[in-house]
């Protein structure tokens, strides 16, 4: 298996788990359309020297995910692949939102194929939260590395949810209250105990 399918099948397994499913070239397309015909700017051109006509991306009902392999051998190039493809992205997040509807944008970066004294660039880039969350990965000798540091990937639908034992040496009363919180609302429950003081 390659690098880049390993972590295609490592980010596909783990977006799926938080709801994520791939965005093919037509969906994006017609999110891109809309996008670029609703804004009340005109949409930012994309650099289709380093966007390829199809891109990973995974989307779910609050946001997106997408993957871009970075190729460069210097912080100019290692720029406008960054620029490119949080533009790219922001444009397709751009058509699904709607007045009171903002989405998401993760943009995980693939530095592999890009010269290691660019590394150097990963915190500030990683801070710079413009338009996108942007997180760098890379696979070196030891695996894919950062891949546990996107937030995105970390989600996890409610069937993988387990219950959570109580913590050792609750007492009754703490144990009546975590049930009670089971059945009912906080804002009913805190009603309740409020007029048992009155």
């Amino acid at each position: 298996m390659t690098y880049r399918a390993e972590l295609m099948a490592l980010i596909q397994e783990k977006a799926s788990r938080g709801g994520f499913s791939p965005l093919d070239a037509i969906q994006q397309d017609a999110l891109m359309h809309i996008s670029v015909n609703s804004s009340s700017e005109p949409a930012a051109k994309v650099d289709t020297d380093i966007i390829p006509s199809r891109c990973d991306v995974w989307a779910a009902p609050f946001g997106m995910i997408m993957l871009h392999e970075v190729e460069a051998d210097c912080e100019a190039d290692f720029n406008r692949h960054v620029l490119a493809a949080e533009s790219y992205l922001d444009l397709l997040l751009l058509g699904e939102e709607t007045p009171g509807k903002v989405m998401d944008g993760y943009l995980i970066l693939d530095l592999t194929r890009t010269a290691s004294e660019l590394r150097a660039l990963v915190t500030s880039t990683e801070q710079n939260t413009r338009l996108v969350r942007k997180h760098c990965v890379w696979h070196g000798a030891e695996g894919w590395q950062r891949v546990d540091r996107i937030s995105a990937l970390a989600l996890t639908d409610d069937a993988a949810y387990t219950d959570a034992e109580l913590p050792p040496g609750l007492d009754e009363e703490g144990r009546a209250l975590i049930e009670a919180l089971e059945e009912m609302t906080a804002r009913k429950l805190a009603a309740l105990h409020a007029s048992e003081w009155e």
